[in-house]
């Protein structure tokens, strides 16, 4: 059963009894997309799985990433069908300096601010040279109608977040660290249920791993998780 976010902000409510004129609708909106994010960084979400392409410009070695972009996984020449290898910005200055090799196919990668950086630089202008695997964000509850993007079963775990930051507000504490502990249980049951429905997914991915019909698995500490 689907529970949109008029519907959250409603079991909020039923269980902190909270009224809208100390905590408002608004400011529990916000609690709940804050849940959410809160959600998105915990794991390697399946559901938020995607991808992307670069287009080469000659001479350029940045390139915006997505704008919903939150981490990556691979980024793969379409047209080697190889994968690059990712450096860090510290390996890539100790590697070349401020002089990077220019011309020829990349062969590595390294993200600065809210770019991907290829290198050697492309010598070449290349329509969807590179294709970017990566977690993008979550999308937030905006209008009372909208859902969770990810299976019902879970779609009250935002919310007790939200109680918990009720509780907080009304420095109840103990209620806070009770509703929190509810919040991050349901997240790692929710984790389990992805992790092993995904097993045989072909569009699992970790960090460097290749896409194969038979999925990697992206969340190795859960294996032995009761």
């Amino acid at each position: 059963m689907t529970t949109a976010l008029s519907a959250l902000r409603t079991f909020v409510r039923n269980q902190t009894l909270v009224e809208s004129d100390d905590v408002s609708d608004a400011n529990l909106n916000t609690m709940i997309n804050g849940g959410l994010n809160e959600l998105s960084l915990m794991f390697d979400w399946p559901f938020l799985q995607a991808e992307g392409t670069v287009t080469t410009v000659a001479g350029q070695i940045n390139y915006s990433l997505p704008s919903n972009f939150r981490k990556m996984f691979v980024v793969r020449d379409e047209d080697r069908r190889a994968t690059l290898t990712r450096l860090t910005f510290q390996q890539a200055l100790n590697r070349w300096g401020g002089d990077p090799p220019t011309g020829g196919d990349a062969s590595w990668y390294y993200l600065w601010n809210d770019d991907i950086c290829l290198v050697p630089i492309p010598s070449d202008a290349e329509s969807a040279e590179y294709r970017l695997y990566y977690q993008k964000g979550i999308t937030e509850l905006a209008s009372d109608a909208d859902i969770p993007e990810f299976a019902s079963e879970f779609h009250l775990i935002s919310a007790h977040y939200a109680i918990a930051r009720v509780w907080e507000h009304q420095e109840d504490f103990p209620k806070s660290d009770s509703a929190d502990q509810k919040f991050i249980a349901a997240a790692e049951r929710m984790a389990r249920y992805y992790h092993q429905r995904a097993d045989l997914s072909p569009l699992i991915f970790g960090d460097g791993i290749r896409p194969s019909m038979f999925a990697n698995n992206n969340m190795p500490f859960l294996d032995d998780a009761t």
